[in-house]
């Protein structure tokens, strides 16, 4: 398709964002703690079955990022105020037609990896293109992962144009913390009752049974 750039999108101030998202920062926060999760179960499924393999950096953040996009389409699709679709391949949540919100990989500067095209540029720039959404700012919730990829060190709002203009820190927020804590409590709980959990892999159509044990 060609990408036909106009007009600039509405500006957006932290305070705005902040009023409208922060009923749903741990929704979004657990969107990527989620897809960390079973990332983990992935690579532990293929190393028990097939023996060690090594991702690139790229292709665990493609993994990432489709885990993500299907959990966030299951976290919210009763949600009557927000709305998602693909625009040219690239997955939007529509939160009350205030923002429009892009799952991205930090870097330590706050910038994405991706090769720029002139589709993303002008995404990230807040320029109207033709096949999305006019006027709407755009706002990515992007994650930093540690250097084994086995954690997020951090998880940011992040408003852009060219340049990083804003962001808010969530990993550190309350709700967020403590849906970790209640999770790492359960995680102890089992291991000191010998209890494995049933591992579902249904994005990957794989069911993994363990056995129970009193």
């Amino acid at each position: 398709m060609k990408i036909e750039v106009n007009t600039m999108r509405q500006e957006l101030s932290k305070e705005e964002a902040k009023g409208f998202l922060n009923p749903y920062l741990s929704q979004l926060a657990q969107c990527y703690l989620k897809a960390f999760d079973l990332y983990s179960e992935y690579i532990s499924f293929v190393t028990e079955h097939s023996g060690f393999v090594r991702h690139r950096n790229t292709t665990r953040a493609n993994l990432i990022y489709d885990y993500t996009v299907s959990i966030a389409q299951q976290t919210f699709i009763d949600f009557e105020e927000v709305s998602f679709g693909t625009y040219n391949k690239v997955f939007f949540l529509n939160f009350l037609n205030k923002g429009l919100i892009r799952f991205k990989k930090l870097d330590d500067k706050l910038q994405s990896s991706n090769i720029p095209t002139k589709q993303s540029t002008a995404l990230n720039g807040q320029m109207n293109i033709n096949g999305f959404p006019d006027q709407i700012p755009i706002i990515q919730i992007g994650y930093q992962p540690n250097s084994t990829w086995t954690d997020i060190e951090e998880i940011y709002v992040l408003y852009r144009k060219d340049t990083p203009k804003w962001n808010i820190p969530t990993y550190n927020y309350p709700a967020i913390k403590e849906l970790e804590f209640e999770k790492h409590e359960e995680e102890q709980e089992n291991k000191e009752g010998n209890i494995v959990k049933r591992v579902k892999l249904k994005d990957l159509g794989i069911e993994k049974k363990q056995k129970h044990s009193n």
